[in-house]
């Protein structure tokens, strides 16, 4: 069984209950487990995300080097944003193997994966005004 690590988008108030948390109860029911609280990095606008992101990222390698001393098979999903500190998080991580699921990702179309990647999915449809509207102030991430 898989261990999943699920990362909010960093506009969310919830801290991901709303959105990407939801997907927990399915993974347990199948005998996964998984983490929807050690990668909750808070609620930051549009203007912190630029600040305080290096502290969500290394939270994020944290969870993922748990995971990996307990042997899991590990399994990240980030949501928008949260797909982001996804990549950036693996980049600091060198050994391992990881599973990613992307959902919406807030990723420039020229993003280079970490070798720490094993499997690679990305999830999102045309209409998502959010990502839509993060490509046009990218700069400021």
């Amino acid at each position: 069984m898989a261990h999943f690590i699920l990362i909010h988008g960093f506009n969310d108030k919830s801290a991901g209950s709303e959105n990407i948390d939801k997907i927990a109860p399915a993974m347990i029911e199948r005998g996964h487990t998984v983490d929807t609280d050690s990668t909750d990095y808070g609620w930051f606008g549009l203007w912190w995300v630029r600040f305080r992101k290096r502290p969500a990222i290394l939270r994020i390698v944290e969870a993922i080097k748990a995971a990996m001393a307990r042997d899991l098979d590990v399994v990240v999903v980030g949501y928008s944003n949260g797909s982001n500190y996804a990549v950036k998080a693996l980049r600091l991580i060198f050994i391992g193997k990881v599973k990613l699921v992307l959902v919406h990702p807030a990723l420039k179309r020229t993003t280079k994966f970490p070798n720490s990647c094993n499997r690679i999915w990305v999830c999102f449809t045309r209409s998502d005004w959010a990502t839509r509207f993060a490509s046009y102030v990218r700069w400021l991430i």
